[in-house]
């Protein structure tokens, strides 16, 4: 048995709270006075820590930061993984974490789309249209407008798609901004 073998089985029992859930690795470290990668070498020595494999090709993360009407500080985070979005939120009423599913529904929708069409919305091939992304954006919402008040809008998710096109011609707005500097 090598000297880290017999420290870490001497720390035995102290070290299976990680196991049952109890404690984090950063509060095993206090406790013992180590560090963090010391206490997980201990753990995988024991045959404490379950490994996990996570593949994940692209990951994209954004957090915002929302004050509440009591002054209290609250994180939303979404993350895109694969084009697939989810989001935490820590410290939200449920109205706001009604608003944060709604939108993480939304960006789904739009990234499925996107891809679906090949980014026609913001990177147009411009075959026939010589128009900019946000003109042609606004012909879509004209049209799309144009189909509900003339009650042609049956089985499409009206709302969705509005929200969608309004979402686009902001991104598309901002990276105008950005392109004119």
């Amino acid at each position: 048995m090598s000297d880290n073998t017999a420290i870490a089985e001497s720390h035995r029992e102290t070290l299976s709270a990680f196991a049952d859930g109890t404690k984090s690795a950063a509060d095993l470290a206090t406790a013992l006075g180590v560090t963090k990668v010391t206490v997980y070498r201990w753990l995988d020595l024991l045959g404490l820590r379950k490994k996990r494999k996570v593949r994940v090709k692209r990951r994209t993360k954004a957090v915002a930061h929302v004050n509440g009407d009591n002054g209290a500080a609250s994180n939303l985070e979404f993350t895109v993984t694969k084009g697939h979005v989810t989001s935490s939120i820590r410290a939200l009423s449920q109205s706001d974490k009604d608003i944060v599913t709604a939108c993480a529904n939304l960006a789904n929708m739009l990234v499925k789309k996107n891809r679906a069409y090949g980014d026609s919305a913001l990177d147009p091939v411009r075959v026939f249209s010589k128009a900019d992304p946000q003109e042609q954006l606004r012909v879509r919402l004209d049209d799309k407008i144009s189909r509900i008040v003339r009650g042609e809008a049956a089985g499409e998710d009206v709302e969705a798609d509005l929200l969608g096109y309004l979402l686009l011609l902001g991104i598309a707005r901002a990276r105008a901004r950005r392109a004119a500097g």
